[in-house]
């Protein structure tokens, strides 16, 4: 299964191809790195940012997308996912980092607009 932030990567580049094309997500992530500075690596520290980038540019369409990457997240972590209104990916991302059972790694979580680990659980809003 590998780690959460592979997961999201994966489920990112899947998500863009399936919903926009090869194209589209090469123009997506050269507008990351040229405009945001942020490589596609770097999204799971940043997921904030990549949030916010999807809104701007897709308008009402950047929720669907986000919705759609975290249902692939959530498939590829082998758990159910339940659609919550207003819930962004990263709301998705830290519910199912949070409550993974026998979790070998620690959950993706964020403080301010970067992405970090936090063993403890606690979490800085």
């Amino acid at each position: 299964m590998g780690t959460p932030e592979i997961a999201l990567l994966e489920s990112i580049d899947q998500v863009l191809v399936d919903l926009l094309g090869r194209r589209a997500r090469e123009a997506i992530y050269d507008h990351l790195e040229r405009r945001y500075y942020m490589s596609r690596d770097e999204i799971p520290r940043r997921l904030v940012e990549f949030c916010s980038v999807l809104d701007i540019n897709f308008g009402k369409g950047g929720h669907t997308i986000q919705r759609a990457i975290a249902r692939r997240f959530y498939s590829k972590l082998e758990r159910k996912f339940t659609d919550y209104p207003g819930y962004t990916l990263l709301d998705y991302v830290d519910h199912a980092t949070q409550s993974r059972n026998h979790m070998v790694n620690p959950p993706i979580t964020t403080f301010a607009t970067h992405v970090v680990a936090d063993s403890d659980h606690n979490y800085a809003k």
